[in-house]
């Protein structure tokens, strides 16, 4: 990593097994990075014994911490679920 890059990394958090934040600071600007660290939805129930609507519920936990100022970047397998109704 390049000195410039290496000061605009700021830490990282993790969330679960299966959810990490990454804190970065760019051009005055604080840039979120959310990544999921493995397959987000695959079976109904992942390996932890966790099922979709609570992995879901910590995603959204973690949206909801995110300043309106900071930019947030969701990455990887995210499989996107719209309404009520998902089946």
């Amino acid at each position: 990593m390049n000195k410039e890059a290496s000061k605009s990394y700021l830490g990282w958090e993790g969330v679960n097994s299966r959810i990490r934040i990454t804190h970065f600071i760019i051009k005055n600007c604080r840039v979120l990075e959310i990544e999921s660290t493995g397959y987000a939805f695959v079976e109904p129930t992942d390996r932890d014994g966790c099922d979709l609507d609570q992995f879901s519920l910590q995603l959204q936990e973690q949206l909801v911490r995110v300043p309106d100022r900071n930019m947030v970047f969701l990455l990887r397998y995210f499989n996107a679920q719209v309404g009520r109704d998902r089946k």
